[in-house]
């Protein structure tokens, strides 16, 4: 049996994330505990925190992964530190522990990234530009939401007034459509849920023109896609943005089970 042999690093930074605060712990190539602290979740605090690690010859770098992480690994990777964003899920000791601690925490993910960091399964976050391009998407997302309960609080309003024979109509044109079926008394509050679903469709038709601009220049794939029947720009660009760097995946059967997996936990947020 062939000896693997693993390097250990001169310094290991484990980082719990938090909302408000990040704990840190931070490990010397013996293993000792040379520093415990907490940092403001904020981009001056942790450039003054790390700045003092820039000069070690091998500096390790590992958090969960978490709605902060992606700004922060590429922080640090910009001062040259090696980052490691490992899978929570993967990390049973810390998510499965009844008696969380943060400060543990931090020391836990330190300490596996020091001996073995293949035991925190890191991932690659997808690149900046993508999440702020997907960013425009979730955001035309939020709008349609926003429409349809408009629409619908309209709609419930006006059949417990007696408005039983309301027409279908498109929800683009549902602001204006709807405004000759509502009574003079009611259009002072009614009026303003139109004038907010005609508002919605203006924001939404906007972010669509932008999903448009973004295909054209900077994702040919989603254009390329749009050629298959069925798929549209909304479908095609969430898909080309989500996967960012194919690279990413080994097998096609990887990016099968990532698909599947974004849309379980989607579905439960």
């Amino acid at each position: 049996m062939s000896k693997i042999t693993i390097e250990v690093p001169e310094i290991t930074i484990g980082i719990d994330l938090g909302n408000k605060k990040h704990d840190i712990c931070v490990l010397n190539s013996a293993g000792e505990k040379i520093d415990q602290t907490k940092i403001e979740n904020n981009i001056v605090c942790l450039e003054e925190y790390f700045e003092q690690y820039k000069a070690c010859s091998k500096v390790r770098v590992a958090m969960e992964v978490g709605a902060s992480s992606l700004w922060i690994s590429t922080k640090l990777k910009d001062m040259g530190f090696h980052v490691i964003i490992a899978n929570a899920r993967k990390l049973q000791m810390i998510w499965a522990d009844t008696n969380k601690c943060d400060e543990r925490d931090a020391e836990k993910i330190a300490r596996v990234a020091r001996m073995d960091p293949t035991l925190l399964h890191g991932i690659k976050h997808r690149s900046i530009s993508a999440q702020q391009m997907l960013s425009v998407i979730r955001a035309r997302e939020h709008f349609v939401v926003a429409r349809t309960k408009c629409i619908n609080c309209v709609r419930g309003l006006l059949k417990s007034l007696g408005a039983t024979n309301l027409p279908s109509c498109a929800s683009n044109r549902f602001g204006e459509r709807m405004f000759e079926y509502l009574p003079d008394e009611l259009i002072p509050t009614l009026g303003e849920l139109l004038e907010e679903c005609k508002d919605l469709t203006d924001r939404i038709n906007r972010l669509d023109d932008r999903i448009l601009q973004i295909s054209e220049e900077s994702c040919p794939e989603a254009i390329k896609l749009q050629q298959i029947p069925g798929v549209g720009p909304i479908t095609a660009l969430s898909f080309v943005l989500t996967i960012d760097d194919p690279k990413r995946f080994h097998k096609s059967r990887d990016l099968d089970l990532f698909l599947a997996y974004s849309k379980r936990d989607h579905q439960r947020v």
